[in-house]
């Protein structure tokens, strides 16, 4: 834990990169937490709905993202700066919960929860698994548990506490529904522009970075290394 902890510190491009996953992931957990509670008031009365339609929300998310890796997501990566590659996602998840808070009600919440998941699917997973590959085989299972695991699982307990008051407080009457909608989505949004911003400085570090002593490849040695001959 402490040598992943070191490296993401320490090098700018993962330390960009894991504030940007802490911060997309509240965002996220906002989103899913808002499509839910859509689709839910939607069906309250049909549960048999409820389902139905779950379950083709899910195939064409699946097809969807099937089709964006197989057709699209290798060729935009050999063409497309791995520097760049982080800003599509917070931009999406900016798009999705401002595209909530416009379109109240299913539309808006299936619509931004697709979109989202859609982009963190079929185009920033590859590119997050292909710049943790700069860290050397060594530390990089570590490195990438801090910033696949560990960031994502904080900005869901953050998010989780966040929506409890929020919901608590309505339950309770001290805060109208539509209100409490409107902070959550803002908070969202406010999340994703942050991840946005933290993207842009990952792209305005990213050369300097590469030149960190913590991403060289330790030199291997042979059994023949120091032997005269």
């Amino acid at each position: 834990m402490q040598v992943g902890f070191d490296v993401i510190w320490n090098v700018p491009l993962f330390r960009y990169l894991g504030l940007a996953m802490l911060l997309v992931g509240l965002a996220f957990t906002i989103v899913e937490y808002h499509f839910l509670f859509s689709v839910d008031r939607s069906f309250t009365a049909d549960p048999l709905k409820f389902q139905t339609f779950y379950g083709a929300y899910k195939a064409a998310l699946i097809a969807a993202t099937w089709l964006l890796q197989w057709l699209v997501t290798g060729r935009l990566l050999r063409r497309v700066q791995l520097r760049s590659a982080f800003v599509p996602l917070p931009a999406a998840l900016i798009a999705a919960a401002g595209g909530a808070l416009a379109i109240p009600g299913i539309i808006g919440g299936a619509g931004g929860r697709f979109l989202g998941r859609l982009v963190q699917r079929a185009w920033d997973e590859p590119a997050r698994k292909s710049v943790e590959g700069l860290v050397p085989d060594e530390r990089r299972g570590r490195v990438s548990a801090f910033v696949d695991s560990y960031g994502y699982a904080a900005a869901t307990i953050v998010g989780s506490l966040l929506l409890g008051g929020l919901f608590l407080a309505s339950s309770l009457g001290w805060l109208p529904e539509r209100a409490m909608i409107a902070i959550y989505l803002g908070v969202a949004t406010c999340s994703a522009a942050a991840g946005l911003w933290s993207s842009l400085r990952l792209r305005a570090v990213y050369d300097q970075s590469l030149l960190n002593w913590r991403l060289a490849r330790s030199r291997r040695k042979s059994v023949l290394d120091g032997i005269e001959f």
